[in-house]
């Protein structure tokens, strides 16, 4: 298996790093709608939350894909 995780995504910040988009969690406590902070992305192999059985590299490329373009939709770009 390949080593990976540390930053796990999840739902809000008690259940990870990152949302689906690599957006990282700014835990308020409050336990409300999530908070993320401004501009920070996580988009490596650390999000995964669990090591895979197979190489990676595709599924790397293909997660960092899809939060680079949720970035660009963001910014209106």
């Amino acid at each position: 298996s390949h080593p990976l995780g540390g930053c796990a995504i999840g739902k809000n910040a008690a259940e990870g790093v990152v949302d689906e988009f690599g957006r990282v969690f700014a835990d308020t406590g409050t336990g409300a709608t999530p908070e993320y902070y401004d501009g920070l992305y996580i988009a490596d192999a650390s999000i995964f939350p669990t090591a895979l059985g197979v190489n990676p590299s595709l599924t790397i490329s293909a997660l960092a894909l899809r939060i680079g373009e949720n970035i660009a939709k963001e910014m209106d770009v």
